[in-house]
């Protein structure tokens, strides 16, 4: 397919020159109809963008990941936003804070619906 032709040499390009895209991020954002093998693309590229400037607007969007169906996906969004974590020193608190909203709203969503 075409798209994953061009997000893998887009990611190949950010590896080298992340700042060339850093304001297009809503650009890299999943579709629920994508799939899955570009939804892991995005993913790869959102986590290679992500700075101190985007990191609320990528968090925010990963979070929304969490509630997809697709278990592998919703693993791989929460790896994202550690990845996150530990690529930027200063946003670190607000992924770690993040991470914390997610498993608290799913630890208690099941008590809350039985």
């Amino acid at each position: 397919e075409v798209q994953y032709v061009a997000l893998k040499n887009i990611n190949i390009i950010i590896q080298k020159r992340p700042n060339v895209l850093e304001k297009e991020t809503k650009i890299f954002f999943c579709n629920f109809n994508d799939p899955a093998y570009i939804k892991t693309e995005k993913l790869e590229i959102l986590v290679k963008l992500a700075n101190n400037n985007n990191i609320d607007q990528i968090l925010h969007e990963l979070k929304e990941y969490i509630s997809e169906v697709d278990v592998d996906f919703v693993r791989k969004s929460i790896r994202a936003i550690g990845r996150c974590a530990i690529k930027l020193d200063r946003a670190s608190e607000k992924c770690v804070q993040a991470l914390w909203a997610v498993s608290y709203t799913h630890l208690t969503l099941p008590t809350i619906y039985s």
